[in-house]
């Protein structure tokens, strides 16, 4: 009988750092958790847009994310710019709702950043991008005192720019002074343990 326990100690201690590893988060949280920007700098004018939507997961372990945001999210202060934004012309919304980064490769480089490959895509178009990150895990008992639940949570911050042309955007020539084809995207999110 002593055996049996003994065998049975053992299965149980190394299945335990398997459930201690799992590192796999949701994004789909509140909303004041969500700060994403975008910003297109040109000489006549500047262009600030937001947006505090986001879902997906990412699973630090298998190295699997995915991200989505929807263009309808996406706010530059001025109602009928954001409107254009959301035309057929720009990001068109109604044929492609949301714009989305997944992959299937985390890289741990150390010192909290990660980076992240894969494709983003936006209006039905889909580019190769790579993003480095500043991850930080938060143990559930901080996670707690934030208002993100009980579970083990991370932060991601991380920055990367976009080229509209390369996802078949052509700047009309009345917003060429006005409209950079380069994006700057900044994102700030939490993830709850799953």
């Amino acid at each position: 009988m002593s055996r049996y326990w003994m065998m049975t100690a053992l299965a149980l201690a190394l299945a335990a750092p398997t459930a201690a590893q799992a590192d796999e988060y949701s994004f789909d949280v509140n909303e004041k958790f969500v700060n994403i920007s975008f910003i297109s700098e040109m000489d006549i004018e500047d262009i600030l847009g937001t947006s505090n939507k986001v879902s997906g997961a990412v699973d630090l372990t298998k190295g699997t994310f995915s991200i989505t945001v929807p263009v309808a999210s996406l706010k530059t202060g001025i109602d009928m710019r954001d409107e254009h934004l959301r035309s057929e012309m720009w990001l068109d919304a109604k044929n492609n709702p949301d714009l989305v980064f997944k992959g299937s490769k985390i890289d741990d480089l150390g010192g909290g950043k990660y980076k992240f490959s894969g494709t983003f895509s936006a209006r039905g178009k889909a580019r190769d991008l790579a993003v480095v990150v500043d991850l930080k895990k938060i143990p559930g008992t901080k996670a707690a005192k934030f208002g993100l639940g009980d579970k083990d949570a991370i932060r991601v911050r991380g920055e990367f720019t976009l080229k509209l042309s390369d996802f078949g955007i052509q700047i009309p020539g009345m917003a060429a002074a006005k409209v950079n084809d380069e994006w700057t995207v900044k994102i700030s999110l939490f993830g709850t343990g799953l």
